[in-house]
């Protein structure tokens, strides 16, 4: 891809009489979910202080398959909070000096203002909370995932998890965690996309397997779909048209809730220029240059991954927030198409030579239902194509999208302009760039949190599954999460 980019910007250049005109078009490329993010908004929100019995024991029996707990409710500590549309925002639920347990909502979470009420629980000396909607109760439902992560400043066992409770407050599911490291604490973090009520509890083998046939039946299939596409100018002033399509499914995620883990599907970029300033006439009249191809990746692939903003207490107790979700991956593109002055060869015409795959580096960042692929492209920079994540019911095979339709350049695109070194792009809608995502020279993610087009977090995994997070840039993870199954 990246000799065939320079080559046709290299042309485009040879063709040129002079630079064109840079006319400037409205910068606006619509979101496939059709949802804005507004302005963040993220205080720590806690309820009333309450110390509890450090003393833990040991974990319950089984009893046909779950184990039984009573969690004391402690109605007294019920605290009512706002959610606004497009906010987001923590709630810290009250465990102990030495404890915290938070829920983390990131933006698009709930699409109206919306009031929750919480309400602490207890039980063998472990944190949890009842969460349902003022004036509703039941389960809430949200459109995107929020974080339960308790931290602890003492060792965490190795069966405790967190749970999803049901009305007796049996474990209705043990939900897949990740095991944190992060300095002299631990603790576990899970995502959800529905609430009622949750805690930390051991668990026993029973416990396990019970959760892995509620596991089989529920969840959700995330789907990340970009249809993008604009002009811009090649350093000699020429017009560039490029256009982007994704369409991958997260089936096979550490949790079935839950939007990080493997994407699989199908990636297209269609290229295209029209050059006027050619010098060859014909019967007096100058013959422009049109091209276009299309490259293509049937079986494309990217990991996304959570990313946490991160603070730390007097007590040395560091306390994770969900903030985005990111991810990379890497195409293998193939020329399938060629299009030249108005005839179009793709690979099953006679004399058509494909070419061999090129690994082109993708990079994902995404805010609520808004998704950006970036790609660098040479002479050019990072090119940014907006899209959404949108989770699905769990659907069969023949239910969930099944291939991209190719969609043709539009030559009235609106132009967007270049930087070599901007990775930033609009996460809130709002007009400002505050956020980014690239794949560095070892493959590794650097995230920018805030759009001053800084590494803010750098994000590794390992070949065993371990994701790291290095905040200091000293090349050391900070924080360290590990898949629990389940």
């Amino acid at each position: 891809m990246r000799k065939i980019i320079l080559l046709l910007i290299c042309a485009l250049m040879v063709f040129s009489g002079c630079a064109l005109s840079r006319q400037q078009a409205p910068d606006h490329i619509q979101s496939g979910s059709g949802r804005s993010a507004d302005e963040t908004d993220n205080p720590s929100e806690g309820l009333p202080s309450d110390k509890q019995d450090d003393k833990k024991p040991d974990p319950e029996s089984a009893d046909d398959g779950i184990s039984s707990t009573t969690w004391q409710p402690d109605p007294s500590q019920s605290v009512e909070i706002q959610l606004g549309s497009g906010k987001a925002r923590t709630i810290a639920i009250p465990c102990g000096d030495n404890a915290s347990l938070d829920i983390s909502f990131i933006e698009g979470s709930v699409i109206g203002d919306t009031v929750f009420e919480v309400t602490p629980l207890t039980a063998d000396g472990y944190p949890g909370f009842i969460l349902e909607e003022k004036g509703a109760g039941g389960h809430v439902l949200i459109d995107y995932p929020a974080s339960i992560c308790y931290m602890t400043t003492e060792k965490i066992p190795d069966d405790l998890r967190i749970v999803k409770l049901d009305e007796n407050g049996g474990i209705d599911a043990i939900v897949p965690c990740y095991r944190v490291k992060a300095g002299g604490s631990s603790g576990l973090i899970a995502f959800v996309n529905s609430f009622s009520a949750y805690g930390v509890k051991k668990v026993t083998k029973a416990d396990i397997e019970h959760a892995a046939n509620w596991h089989e039946r529920y969840g959700f299939d995330w789907v990340l779909e970009v249809e993008d596409q604009y002009k811009v100018l090649t350093p000699e002033g020429s017009e560039l048209f490029i256009g982007c399509q994704i369409l991958m499914v997260n089936r096979s995620a550490p949790s079935v809730l839950t939007m990080q883990g493997p994407y699989k599907g199908e990636a297209m970029f269609l290229y295209g220029g029209v050059e006027t300033n050619t010098g060859a006439f014909v019967e007096g009249m100058e013959v422009p240059l049109v091209f276009a191809y299309r490259e293509s990746d049937m079986n494309a692939g990217l990991t996304l991954y959570p990313v946490f903003s991160k603070e730390e207490e007097e007590s040395g107790l560091i306390r994770l927030n969900l903030k985005d979700f990111v991810g990379k991956g890497i195409f293998n593109l193939t020329v399938d198409m060629i299009e030249f002055m108005g005839e179009e060869f793709d690979e099953d015409h006679e004399g058509f030579v494909e070419d061999e795959s090129e690994p082109c580096p993708v990079s994902v960042i995404t805010r609520g239902p808004v998704a950006y692929a970036t790609i660098y492209y040479p002479m050019l920079g990072p090119l940014k194509f907006k899209g959404s994540i949108v989770g699905h019911a769990r659907k069969t095979e023949k239910e969930l999208p099944a291939s991209i339709e190719p969609v043709p350049l539009n030559y009235n695109s609106p132009q967007k302009d270049t930087d070599l070194d901007d990775y930033t792009v609009d996460l809130n809608d709002d007009g400002k760039q505050d956020g980014g995502i690239r794949q560095n020279s070892d493959g590794d993610l650097e995230y920018d949190g805030d759009g001053d087009n800084k590494t803010d977090i750098t994000i590794t995994e390992s070949s065993d599954g371990k994701i790291y997070y290095d905040y200091d840039g000293d090349g050391k993870g900070d924080i360290e999460i590990v898949p629990l199954v389940p």
